[in-house]
Formats: C-alpha cells, structure tokens, sequence
C-alpha cells in the first residue's frame, strides 16, 4: 500500500522488515515480499538494490517452476529493464508475463503486466497496441474489483488519448509523433 500512495521509502522498509520475518525456505511467501521490495528499490532509482531482488527472485522462480512463479520472474525482469531503458527487452519480459499469468489463472497479474507492456508499447511508437493493452487492463481490474488499479489504467488511457490529440492536432506523422513524444519524455 505504502508503494501504491507513492511512498517508496517506507515500501522499502516494509518489505525489508517482511522479508526478515520469513524463512528462506518460504519461497513463496519471499517472492510476494522480494517483488515489492523490487519495485520500490526502481521508485527510489536503487538500480543495484533492485537488481539483488531480482536475483533473488530469479532464485525462487528456478526452484518454484510454475507457471505463475515464471510469470512473476518475466515481470520483474520487464520492470528492471524498463527502469534501464530497454523498452523492446521490456516488451518481450511483459508479453511472457502476460501469457504466463493468464495461463496459471492469475487475472489480476495479468492485467497488471498488461499496464505496465501498454507503457512499453507507446514508449516503443506502438499507441494503437498500448491503448489495446491499457484497455484490457482497465477492463480486467474493473471486474475484480480493483478499483485504485483500474483508476491507474484508465489514467493511463487518458494519457494515450491525449497526446494522440495532440499530436494529431500539430499534423505529424505517426513516426514524428512517436519521435516528439519521446523525446519530451527523456
């Protein structure tokens, strides 16, 4: 919750204080702990911290080999090299995750990979597949209930909405749009 309102520090804590509560032989209990800690650690630009989580994440998904254990490994692979620029690497680590997840029954973590492939679709210059994916997740989190979730994406179709107003309103290709988008976003 702490990382929901923004507070990546005290995430951080959280899940440090989690993750020494249990056993190292818990691994499934340390992957939900060791992937917010993740997450916070890329909030707060941690890089190396978050790459140690991912390590350990990685460990737990190799002797934990189910479906949605892999999902989860492909999500956090496609969050760190996200948070390192590497959209397209990105791209593909989501587009496991999403296939993953779906398959072992996981909805709300698949409509969470789908939000976060959307934002790598548009980064990449792909806004029609990034609404797609936005859209479905939306959608997803709706049913569930999940309502702060499905705020979360439909501020991201907003987004997408926006500056494809805008930049339909200044004339420009698709390929001059994708290229000012990103470029105002670096």
């Amino acid at each position: 919750m702490a990382l929901d309102r923004g507070d990546a520090v005290a995430a951080t804590d959280l899940a440090e204080r989690f993750l020494r509560a249990i056993a190292d032989e818990d691994r499934l209990e340390r992957a939900v702990g060791v992937e917010v800690l993740l997450r916070a650690r890329l909030a707060l630009g941690d890089h190396a911290e978050a790459e140690k989580a991912l390590d350990e994440l990685r460990s737990i998904a190799s002797v934990v080999d189910t479906e949605a254990m892999r999902g989860s490994g492909h999500f956090a692979d496609g969050l760190v090299a996200a948070a390192a620029g590497d959209h397209k690497g990105a791209k593909g680590h989501f587009e496991d995750a999403v296939y993953l997840f779906d398959r072992s029954g996981a909805p709300f973590e698949t409509a969470s990979a789908r939000l976060e492939l959307a934002r790598c679709l548009f980064t990449l210059g792909q806004p029609e597949a990034a609404e797609l994916q936005a859209q479905d997740a939306r959608e997803s989190f709706q049913i569930l209930g999940a309502a702060a979730e499905a705020e979360r994406a439909a501020a991201q179709l907003r987004e997408l909405e926006r500056v494809d107003e805008t930049l339909d309103l200044a004339g420009l290709s698709q390929r001059e749009s994708k290229s000012s988008v990103l470029s105002r976003r670096a």
